[in-house]
Order: structure tokens, then C-alpha cells, then sequence
């Protein structure tokens, strides 16, 4: 029987980035996926830049194909406004290679390898694995890491629902492009009734030569697809697209995390799409606080206290954001056209640098923002939070970083609890 400190389960980005910084922490870490060869994925990936940082994920410069510096948020209007949002497009296929070189020169990485089972042992966690030679042996370890789909199995047969504590918050088609002349350093989203109602229309330069083109949109409202086919027939879209070259295309649903509850349990931990980190940002960094779960778990003796380090980790770096994200949808699917034009060439005037946490935009204290430059537009902020009063908003916000001057507005002197 082989017995490791770690088994990771999941070649993808979550399940690559656990299992490399168990092994740099000196754990005996073995990654295995039931695919015979990592996938060839010459494309870039977009990830935010500060959701990387919160995790302490330093990316090498050689893996950055480019930089991109800003979104221009389009209104139904069309007079627009551009956001400091800094990404960079990762060359996945060097990223997948540097993450696994050091596991495959141990030996710890295992393609071809099909986990079974799961179950719970005397010492630990027993994996059921069929070999490539169809061979069923029995792996133990201390923890394992379950980086799989959303759907996967093994998350019932270790005890956990995978529906636990997460919120299907949008519905996602997204399509890769052949483009020509569109600037890689920008991206745009479109918001909107005739965009995406409940949601955004995302273009978003994947390098020198691709383009993604995504519409999201909450979860049951209107079909997705005939937004993606106005999207593509925008003027300043048609001259930078060969229209009938589509790389890929792909749709899912987009899962928030609303509470701990499907991050794992005991010495079993949940990280990746199963765990509502959508995205390559989150989901590398997922990866990295599930292992940090793992270590300090392993080295106390106490495997069985995983999971929970893991979760307080993982809401004490991202819960905020997940719920900005969650909250974000909402605001967008109350707004009507009219109302988000108001809105936005009000946030024109506004330094957005204050309202940045991680990649996120944090609505709430924007929109307080927005609030006490008009106050005329309270209607509208109360038709956005559902009609919770401005006060009720401060208290769910983050109160001592927001600006003085809606600290003076709202007569509160920073530093001075509580908000309620």
C-alpha cells in the first residue's frame, strides 16, 4: 500500500497549484488525474493580478504572454468609462509545465490514474486507483485534495454534497475568436438590457491573435445565446473578428461559494470548480490555500483538522469578494437601462482605485459613493439593494476603508464601531 502525506486528484489549475505547494513544503505529494497526458493548451488565460497577489501566487515574468490594463465599461447609452483593472493573459501551456516539472521529476505525478474511491481509514484517507494497466491498488494519505469537476463523484463518496454552500449565480457562453486589429492592453464590458439583462457581455484579448467573447447573465433569465450573436455584430467589433472562425466555445454555470460548506470536510478537502472558484485566478489560488490547509494540518498531527484551516483561510482571503461577485449580479439584473446610465456617468467622476479590493469591485461602498455626490439618486440605490436604507447598506460594508468624506456623510467618525 503506498502511503503519502497528500493525494491531489485533478490535473487542473486548482489541483496543479495544491499539489506544488505541498510538495515545495516538503510534504510527499502525489497529483493524479485519469487523463494519459496533460492537456496542450497553447492559448492565454485572463487572471486578475490582485486575486493572484491575496493568495501570494508570484507569477514568472516568462509566463505572462501580456498585461492588461484597463476595462472600458460600456453603458446602453454607449458613453462609457474605463476602470483601472489590472490582468495578465498566462500562457497556460508553460504554466502547466513549470506547476508539474518538479512533481514529474520526483515521480509524484501520476497521469492515466483513475480514482475510484474514497474512503475514510483508521489513519487517514484510503484511494481506490486503477492503474493505466488496469490494476486496482489502494493509496493512503494523510489528506487528499479533490480538484475535480463539479459533478464528480468521489465528492459523494467522501461524504460531501457538491451542492453544499454554493449558488449557481449565472449562466455563461463564452466563444474564442480569431481577431486582427483589436488592442490586447483593454478589455470592454457591455451592461445593459440590450447587452445581457441581469449580467455583462465580455470581450476580452487572450493574446496577439484570440479573442474571448462571454455574455453572463443570472442564472434563469433570458436566453444567452442571442446576446452572444448581437455582441458579435457590434461595429467595433466586426472589423477586429473573421466572424466565422470560432476557436472554442463552451457554456456552464458560474458557482459562488456562500458558505464553507463544500470545501471539504475532516481530512477531505474541495478545491476548484467543485468549490465555486471559477476562474483561473481563484482557482490557482484555491489550490494554494487548500495545500496551506494541509501543511499546517500535517505538521500539527492533526489531519483531520484540514478542511476547517482550509475554510478559514479561504474566507478569511476571498469570502468578501465571492459575495461582491454574488452581489454584483443582483445589482446589475434590478437596474434598468436608464437607471445604469445615471449611475455610470456619475462613476465617471469617481477614483475607483478606493473601491478595488483584490481584482473586485466593491459595490456597496461605490454606490454609497455615488449616493453622497447626488443624493437624487437614492431612488435608485434603494431599488438596487432592495430597498435597504443607506444606513443599512454602511453596516454590511467594510467601514473603516471607506473614504472620510462618506464617513463625515454619514455622520460616523472612522475607527469607531460598530456599524449598525
Amino acid at each position: 500500500m503506498n502511503a503519502r502525506d497528500v493525494i491531489v486528484i485533478g490535473s487542473g489549475p486548482a489541483g496543479m497549484s495544491a499539489a506544488r505547494h505541498a510538495f515545495d513544503a516538503g510534504l510527499d505529494t502525489v497529483l493524479i488525474d485519469r487523463h494519459e497526458a496533460l492537456p496542450v493548451k497553447p492559448q492565454a488565460d485572463i487572471a486578475f493580478d490582485g486575486m493572484l497577489q491575496r493568495a501570494g501566487i508570484t507569477v514568472s515574468p516568462h509566463i505572462v504572454e501580456h498585461r492588461v490594463k484597463s476595462v472600458h465599461i460600456v453603458p446602453p447609452d454607449g458613453d462609457g468609462m474605463d476602470i483601472n483593472l489590472p490582468m495578465i493573459a498566462l500562457r497556460r501551456d508553460i504554466l502547466d509545465q513549470e506547476m508539474t516539472g518538479p512533481l514529474r521529476t520526483a515521480g509524484g505525478l501520476r497521469l492515466g490514474f483513475w480514482a475510484e474511491q474514497i474512503a475514510p481509514a483508521t489513519t487517514g484517507v484510503d484511494v481506490t486507483v486503477l492503474t493505466p494497466e488496469g490494476e486496482r491498488q489502494i493509496w493512503r494519505s494523510h489528506c487528499v485534495i479533490l480538484a475535480t469537476a463539479a459533478g464528480s463523484p468521489l465528492l459523494a463518496a467522501a461524504g460531501i454534497d457538491p451542492q453544499a454552500g454554493l449558488v449557481q449565480s449565472a449562466a455563461t457562453i463564452q466563444v474564442e475568436m480569431n481577431c486582427t486589429d483589436l488592442p490586447i492592453e483593454n478589455g470592454t464590458i457591455y451592461v445593459g438590457q440590450q447587452a445581457a439583462p441581469g449580467g455583462w457581455c465580455l470581450v476580452m484579448p487572450r493574446g496577439h491573435s484570440r479573442t474571448i467573447l462571454r455574455v453572463t447573465a443570472r442564472t434563469g433569465q433570458h436566453p444567452i445565446q442571442p446576446y452572444l450573436e448581437r455582441l458579435i455584430r457590434r461595429p467595433e467589433l466586426r472589423k477586429g473578428l473573421f466572424t466565422g472562425l470560432v476557436e472554442h466555445s463552451a457554456t456552464g454555470y458560474n458557482a459562488v461559494a456562500a458558505s464553507s460548506a463544500n470545501l471539504g470536510q475532516g481530512p477531505v478537502l474541495v478545491a476548484g470548480a467543485a468549490a465555486g472558484q471559477a476562474g483561473l485566478a481563484l482557482a490557482l489560488a484555491g489550490g494554494r490555500l487548500a495545500a496551506e490547509g494541509v501543511i499546517r494540518a500535517v505538521r500539527l498531527g492533526k489531519p483531520a483538522t484540514a478542511a476547517r484551516r482550509y475554510a478559514r483561510l479561504y474566507w478569511l482571503t476571498y469570502g468578501r469578494l465571492q459575495r461582491e461577485r454574488w452581489r454584483g449580479l443582483r445589482i446589475l439584473q434590478r437596474l434598468n437601462d436608464s437607471e445604469l446610465n445615471r449611475l455610470i456617468a456619475l462613476a465617471r467622476r469617481i477614483d475607483f482605485s478606493h473601491f478595488m479590493n483584490g481584482g473586485q469591485l466593491r459595490t456597496a461602498p461605490l454606490l454609497l459613493d455615488l449616493f453622497a455626490r447626488d443624493p437624487a439618486s437614492l431612488a435608485i440605490l434603494l431599488r438596487a439593494f432592495r430597498r435597504k436604507p443607506p444606513a443599512l447598506i454602511l453596516a454590511e460594508s467594510d467601514g473603516d476603508s471607506l473614504p472620510e468624506h462618506l464617513h463625515r456623510r454619514f455622520g460616523h467618525q472612522p475607527g469607531t464601531p460598530p456599524y449598525n
